[in-house]
């Protein structure tokens, strides 16, 4: 029996690491798709002029931007740490980095997925909470990027399509979902077999969700007030750095076309899936900008001084804890399934005899996890 189990969980965890979410085909794809990007920018970007418009800065310009860009992530952290059953500030590191891998490993599902796995390991939670954890921060956060965005619209009526795009996606769901409660209430009305069970399915998976909600609003409802309140904050303050970024080159731009310019921008950027939001962020600048009579040029040094301190310093800060703290990220897999024989390990619920089979499958799991990565390190 003991065997058989056995063979049965090398056989998940073999299927595991071949299943897509494991393949790095999406990272290659979406790394093509970056030098693209980067090539187009270097052709419409002249380096010198931006290198010297660099120079012109202040050192004063540069503490106000390191500053701010600090602050974003202290904010972050805080919304985050609120839902922590145990947290402390030090952690503040870990979470910056494994948000930061989250945003920079193309497509954002795979991003997740290693935020994900990287937070069990650094922050030792237990894969439920963590789950629960990324999806409550990203939700929050997700939340008002849709919000500031839809606001920004209508400051720009020239991108009235995104506008309209946006509005006609609501429009839909809306629909769909007063026919879902219109026909789950009287599904005697539905006479196709199939119809009927794909709404009684619906109709019990909104139920599910409905009472998750409030139950969790009910439990929580001033953390994710909270919650939400830094997060409005510290979209406000990338706002501001775009604001005073435009003052240190030496142009005056209204707040609230700065509020526009990158809060569009900022959601393009998080929907397009691409590592940091590269590309996609500073051409959407930079057409906006345009659209409002700044110079194309100006308008692109600023979004990529944006960018360096939104993201690719943060980027460096990670790469270099990440070495410190001795985790390499392309083994992250072999900490997921060290995880797992974890979660295998505490299943202490269990009969004696079955309780000593799963710790024997856990232990081996270790010791086996244990060995590969030490002919890893020797290869």
């Amino acid at each position: 029996m003991f065997k058989k189990l056995s063979n049965d969980f090398e056989n998940f965890i073999s299927n595991l690491k071949k299943s897509p979410i494991f393949s790095y085909w999406r990272v290659i794809l979406f790394g093509i798709l970056t030098i693209i990007l980067i090539v187009f920018l270097y052709l419409k970007f002249d380096f010198v002029a931006f290198w010297n418009s660099v120079k012109l800065l202040s050192w004063q310009a540069f503490v106000w931007l390191a500053l701010l860009s600090i602050f974003e992530q202290v904010l972050s952290w805080e919304r985050y740490k609120r839902f922590l059953s145990k947290s402390n500030y030090a952690q503040i590191n870990d979470y910056i980095t494994v948000a930061t891998v989250g945003a920079t490993i193309p497509p954002k599902p795979l991003g997740l997925y290693y935020r994900f796995v990287l937070s069990t390991h650094l922050f030792k939670t237990k894969v439920k909470e963590t789950a629960f954890l990324i999806a409550i921060d990203t939700a929050i956060e997700g939340i008002f990027i849709v919000v500031f965005a839809i606001f920004a619209l209508f400051l720009f009526p020239q991108v009235n399509l995104g506008l309209e795009v946006i509005l006609y996606l609501l429009g839909i769901l809306g629909i769909l979902y007063l026919l879902l409660s219109y026909y789950e209430t009287r599904i005697y009305l539905v006479t196709n077999g199939f119809f009927k069970k794909i709404i009684l399915y619906l109709s019990k998976f909104k139920k599910k969700i409905i009472d998750s909600f409030f139950n969790y609003l009910k439990n929580n409802l001033g953390q994710i007030i909270i919650g939400s309140i830094l997060t409005i904050i510290k979209m406000f303050v990338g706002v501001l750095k775009v604001y005073l970024l435009f003052l240190f080159f030496g142009l005056e731009v209204s707040f609230w076309v700065c509020f526009g310019i990158w809060s569009i921008a900022f959601f393009v950027a998080n929907a397009s899936s691409l590592p940091g939001g590269l590309g996609a962020f500073e051409l959407s600048f930079v057409y906006l900008s345009k659209s409002v009579g700044i110079p194309e040029a100006l308008a692109l040094n600023v979004a990529i001084m944006e960018r360096i301190f939104a993201i690719w310093l943060w980027a460096l800060f990670s790469g270099i804890y990440l070495f410190i703290k001795h985790v390499n990220l392309f083994k992250i897999h072999d900490y997921f399934v060290t995880g797992i024989s974890n979660i295998i390990e505490e299943l202490d619920k269990l009969s004696k005899p079955a309780r000593k089979i799963v710790k024997k499958i856990s232990k081996d799991i270790k010791l086996k996890t244990k060995q590969n990565l030490i002919t890893k390190r020797k290869r």
